[in-house]
């Protein structure tokens, strides 16, 4: 069985080799802002903006190694895109007051 994961940082890029066989359902948003929690990724929390990023179809066995690899920093939650995929997306948990929020939303064009 498979399970959706909207993704907006790492596993858009270098770290998506931990996605296993994973299928693209394409670019997509959600609600909320993203934050650059670190030089290296992002942490997305609820919010007024716009989240960009892409929608993912994994194996359920993959959700696991998803959830060590975030780590403490993060919790799953289940989120419905702008195009109406039911997905899981990893939130950050921690204030983000001190982070600089990327303006565009996008990861990618930070």
């Amino acid at each position: 069985m498979k399970q959706n994961v909207f993704i907006y940082g790492l596993f858009r890029d270098q770290a998506n080799p931990i996605l296993g066989q994973f299928e693209s359902l394409g670019n997509d948003s959600v609600k909320g802002k993203i934050f650059r929690v670190d030089e290296f990724y992002p942490g997305f929390v609820p919010g007024d903006g716009r989240v960009w990023g892409e929608v993912v179809s994994v194996y359920e066995y993959v959700i696991p190694l998803l959830d060590e690899y975030e780590g403490h920093e993060y919790d799953r939650v289940k989120v419905i895109t702008d195009r109406g995929f039911d997905c899981w997306v990893y939130q950050y948990k921690f204030s983000v007051d001190k982070f600089k929020e990327i303006m565009k939303g996008d990861w990618m064009l930070r």
